[in-house]
């Protein structure tokens, strides 16, 4: 298969089997990454432009892979921790400011 001029390929993940997904509890099985390449880089530029996407999807498939694997196997994944933190936070600071409001 020959690629017109000016393509670009994406990056996304294929899950096999697929993984069910905790917000929305469907069963996912592709994921699209976002991350474009040139088919075919015309210059030295759009290949290293390649090079440092192509590592960046890479580090994506890294930390995807080992998030399921520390669902699946019930380790603890620093990362959801991080987001709870946060999530817990915002909560914390609406509340203090849900608070002041009613005060006034």
């Amino acid at each position: 298969m020959t690629l017109p001029e000016g393509t670009q390929l994406s990056f996304y993940l294929d899950y096999y089997p697929g993984y069910r997904d905790e917000s929305t509890m469907k069963v996912q099985r592709h994921e699209s990454l976002g991350i474009y390449i040139f088919a075919k880089p015309k210059n030295q530029r759009e290949k290293d432009y390649n090079e440092r996407m192509t590592e960046k999807a890479e580090a994506l498939r890294c930390r995807r892979f080992e998030s399921i694997v520390n669902e699946r196997y019930d380790f603890f994944d620093k990362e959801k921790m991080k987001a709870t933190i946060k999530r817990a936070h915002c909560q914390t600071c609406l509340s203090i400011a849900e608070r002041e409001w009613l005060r006034a």
